[in-house]
């Protein structure tokens, strides 16, 4: 089952704690029921908490990668590796749409790199298998350019692939 985690939304009741408890409590509700049937979570992370993207966007890209590193790391510490929920996590919605990712190749390559970063130390601290994929593109070939399928070797899936090798980053699927 995929589940949007929406860290804008999350963010946005940061000044309404029982809010914000309420909504995570919600998504958290969610996941436990998708588990308990026997069912694996697609967490989808979307959208930069307010006031860490370039611009004054939730699709914006994060300017301060360490910052969102630690706000990432703590949502999948709880719900990982405290309550142990089955969980993939995908990192973002079609950044290869302006109207889902407001950034470059780079930046999006950039964010998984500290999802995958994030997951790794976890994984190394508990000894929990937490897999992590993405891009979640629109079309397998595409890129934040409009790249076409006569060139699929520019897909920001195939992007992924080499940066992961390259950084010797986790990649469990892709989507």
């Amino acid at each position: 089952y995929r589940l949007q985690y929406n860290l804008w939304e999350i963010s946005q009741l940061e000044k309404n704690r029982q809010l914000q408890e309420r909504l995570l409590a919600n998504y958290e509700s969610v996941i436990k029921k998708i588990n308990d049937a026997g069912g694996v979570v697609i967490l989808n992370i979307f959208s930069t908490p307010q006031g860490q993207g370039k611009v004054f966007d939730k699709k914006s890209s994060p300017v301060d990668l360490k910052a969102f590193k630690r706000v990432i790391k703590n949502y999948i510490r709880q719900l990982s590796c405290v309550k142990r929920y089955n969980i993939w996590y995908e990192v973002w919605t079609a950044p290869d749409l302006d109207v889902f990712f407001l950034g470059r190749t780079q930046d999006y390559l950039g964010l998984y790199r500290v999802v995958a970063e994030s997951i790794g130390e976890l994984e190394e601290e508990t000894k929990i298998n937490i897999p992590v994929g993405g891009p979640s593109t629109s079309w397998w070939f595409q890129n934040g350019d409009g790249n076409t399928i006569v060139t699929p070797e520019r897909s920001l899936i195939y992007e992924l692939i080499r940066f992961c090798r390259h950084y010797r980053l986790q990649l469990d699927f892709l989507s």
